[in-house]
């Protein structure tokens, strides 16, 4: 729907599904009843199968005003929700818990993300010539004040899923790849405090009995939000028609806002259970501290 000349609210439903998606499975564990494999003369089998399936569905909008008078912004909204019944194979092992009950991995995707915020703007600073304020300028005053742009870009959302792990093999089938506990029914995985190094309660869960599988579903909880703003202040200093000089300062999470990972999740390693370790990035730019970075730009 157009509101204006120059601007734009669109609001979608966006659904799909996904069928016969790769699954790695080993079909040859140890049968702790009979204490053999069901081929005993290998070792572990990996077969790759198609048995795997993805369903998405999410509200989205967004408000767009296209550049006019100096400003531009784009902000984007989604309200989703992800489900699979296998992992991202690329990230995480394939392997389901059970190769025999296949419906038990049925749950949150692991980048199953409720909220997501996404906005950009565009703003050229009415200071210099023919600008709103210092009009009249010119010579070393207007070259001063004028051609600069503030440019910004936000990213805001909720936790991304992840699998409380048991850490070991309660049914005794030497498979030790999305292992889980049981779920402790009437109690809370989320402690009364919750901070970063309290994310979990470790009385949720319990010890599976010796010769069982966790009751627990996959990617049953969530990690902390996410926030970051990115600034960059940028200076055009025009030298000729087609010589232009570019002066940068652009600040990444500029309000420093620590963005913390996933918790450490495996049940029997008590000391760390619900600890989140390490933030979110590592490199430049998305999850990191505040960081700045200065850039000289010659266009000919």
């Amino acid at each position: 729907q157009e509101l204006t000349t120059n601007t734009v609210v669109q609001i979608a439903y966006v659904g799909n599904r996904g069928h016969k998606l790769r699954r790695d499975e080993n079909i040859n564990f140890l049968d702790p009843e009979l204490g053999m494999r069901p081929n005993p003369g290998f070792a572990d089998i990996s077969i790759e199968g198609n048995t795997g399936r993805s369903e998405y569905h999410a509200l989205q909008a967004s408000f767009t005003r296209r550049f006019a008078d100096g400003v531009a912004l784009n902000v984007n909204y989604t309200w989703g929700h992800a489900l699979d019944d296998v992992q991202d194979q690329t990230l995480y092992g394939g392997q389901p818990q059970d190769g025999d009950d296949l419906a038990a991995e049925w749950g949150n995707s692991s980048g199953d993300i409720r909220h997501n915020l996404v906005f950009n703007f565009i703003y050229d600073l009415p200071f210099g010539p023919d600008r709103r304020f210092g009009g009249a300028t010119s010579g070393l005053v207007a070259h001063l004040i004028g051609g600069w742009q503030l440019n910004g870009l936000g990213i805001i959302r909720t936790g991304t899923p992840f699998t409380v792990g048991l850490g070991g093999n309660s049914r005794g089938n030497n498979n030790f790849t999305n292992q889980r506990p049981d779920r402790v029914e009437g109690v809370s995985s989320r402690p009364e405090n919750r901070t970063i190094d309290n994310w979990l309660n470790h009385e949720a869960f319990a010890e599976p009995e010796p010769g069982t599988f966790g009751n627990l579903g996959r990617n049953t909880e969530y990690g902390p939000n996410f926030a970051q703003v990115d600034l960059s202040l940028m200076k055009n200093a025009t030298l000729a028609p087609s010589r232009t000089f570019q002066l940068r300062v652009e600040v990444f999470n500029v309000f420093n806002h620590p963005n913390f990972d996933n918790p450490m999740a495996q049940f029997r390693d008590e000391a760390s259970f619900g600890q989140a370790l390490n933030t979110f990035g590592r490199t430049i730019g998305l999850g990191t501290p505040r960081q700045v970075q200065f850039a000289l730009k010659y266009m000919f």
